[in-house]
C-alpha cells in the first residue's frame, strides 16, 4: 500500500514538473520554408509556442531574429491560443492541487479513503483539461497559423506526457482507495 502511495507521488510529480515545462517551453511548433533566388537562398523558421512566436530568417552571411510575444499589445493573436493557455493552465493548477493533496495523504491522512478518490478526480481532470489543450492546439491553433502536424515539437509532447503520466496517477490512486 506504502509503495503504492509513493510510486503515485513519483508520478504526480514528474506529471508537475512535466506540465511546468510544457507550459513554459518555447517551441510547440516549428516550421521552416526555404525560397532559392538567382543570388540568394533565403530560409524562413518560424516556432511558436504559448506566450510568444519567433521567426528567423536565414540569408547567406547573416541571420534577423525577431520574436513577438503574445502579451505584447500590438501582437494579434487567435482566441484558439488564448484557450489553449487557459486549458493548460488549469490542467497545471489540478496537477498542483494534485501534488499537494498526495502529500497531505501521505504524511497526515494516509487512512482517508475520500482523499485518495479526491487526488484521483483532480489527477484525471488536470489529465482531461491539458488533453483539451492539446486538442485544440492541433486542430485550430493549427488551422490558424497554418503549419501542419508534422511541424509540432516539445511542449506539444510534453503536454501529452504529463497528461498520460496524470491518468496513471489517477487510476493508482482510484484503485488504492477502494
Amino acid at each position: 500500500m506504502a509503495c503504492l502511495l509513493y510510486l503515485t507521488f513519483i508520478t504526480i510529480t514528474l506529471a508537475l514538473v512535466t506540465t511546468l515545462i510544457a507550459l513554459a517551453v518555447p517551441v510547440w511548433q516549428q516550421s521552416s520554408v526555404e525560397v532559392s533566388g538567382v543570388t540568394v537562398t533565403l530560409k524562413t523558421y518560424t516556432y511558436s509556442g504559448l506566450w510568444s512566436v519567433c521567426t528567423r530568417q536565414e540569408i547567406v552571411g547573416s541571420d534577423a531574429i525577431d520574436c513577438s510575444t503574445y502579451l505584447d499589445s500590438g501582437v494579434k493573436y487567435h482566441g484558439s491560443v488564448k484557450g489553449v493557455q487557459a486549458m493548460l493552465i488549469i490542467g497545471g493548477a489540478l496537477c498542483a492541487a494534485a501534488f499537494v493533496a498526495i502529500i497531505i495523504k501521505w504524511c497526515i491522512l494516509s487512512e482517508s479513503d475520500i482523499l485518495g478518490k479526491i487526488v484521483s478526480g483532480l489527477c484525471i481532470g488536470a489529465a482531461v483539461f491539458l488533453l483539451l489543450g492539446v486538442i485544440v492546439y492541433s486542430t485550430a491553433v493549427a488551422d490558424d497559423q497554418n503549419f501542419d502536424m508534422n511541424d509540432l515539437n516539445a511542449g506539444f509532447a510534453l503536454t501529452i506526457c504529463a497528461a498520460a503520466l496524470l491518468l496513471v496517477a489517477g487510476v493508482i490512486v482510484c484503485f488504492l482507495a477502494s
